[in-house]
């Protein structure tokens, strides 16, 4: 299965960033052990992005606080072609008061404009997930040439792979010279109608442009 991290969410205000939906017990105490100071949790103790929106950041050297967490991200299901959420175990790290300091305006600017950079690549990355998951040649990437003369193109299939798509045997006037092929015509002349595309031509077009756009994914 393929796995992408969700988009990342808006920056928080500093209202939100000192707002918490549930306590942890276990973690207060971990922070409590850790740290000598009299700094308190969910108070004086905040990740980097909950720091950063109250107008602090982090000073040069210092050390952060490991807490456990829980991620959630998306999985893409083979068998229903859909992304599906899921929940796993993660790490998140904090820092209390004494290790921040409050942000330059020169250095808060940079830093929205990094961050602004970063959030329109997200939502970018989230487009071409939801297009991929319907799009008609999501499941013919595979058959993409991903290397060589014809990288990027859908030129051949097996015949093991004819079968699959198609159901049937190939005809013998389908094979290519090696006769372990099958011209990509003979097989995705069929698959049109299924998929709502004119052609043949048109299923290895939506294909090469489904790999494109799961290169995209993958590389963001």
């Amino acid at each position: 299965m393929t796995t992408t991290s969700l988009p990342r969410r808006p920056r928080m205000t500093e209202q939100e960033a000192k707002s918490f939906g549930r306590y942890s017990q276990q973690n207060a105490a971990q922070v409590m052990r850790e740290r000598g100071c009299a700094c308190q949790p969910y108070r004086d103790v905040y990740t980097f992005n909950r720091w950063r929106a109250q107008g602090y950041g982090v000073k040069k050297g210092e050390k952060a606080i490991r807490l456990p967490t829980v991620r959630h991200d998306l999985k893409e299901n083979p068998d229903t072609e859909t992304y599906e959420m899921i929940r796993h175990f993660s790490w998140g790290f904090v820092f209390c008061r004494h290790q921040v300091q409050p942000w330059s305006a020169q250095a808060r600017a940079e830093t929205q404009a990094r961050e602004l950079a970063a959030h329109e690549s997200q939502e970018h990355r989230a487009a071409l997930v939801e297009t991929l998951a319907a799009h008609p040649g999501r499941d013919l990437v595979k058959y993409v040439a991903r290397s060589g003369e014809y990288k990027g193109e859908l030129h051949q299939l097996t015949t093991a792979a004819a079968r699959a798509l198609t159901g049937a045997d190939p005809a013998r006037a389908a094979l290519a010279d090696d006769t372990d092929h099958v011209r990509w015509e003979y097989v995705l002349d069929q698959l049109a109608g299924e998929r709502g595309l004119e052609d043949g031509q048109a299923v290895k077009y939506a294909a090469e442009e489904a790999a494109k756009m799961l290169n995209e994914v993958q590389a963001s």
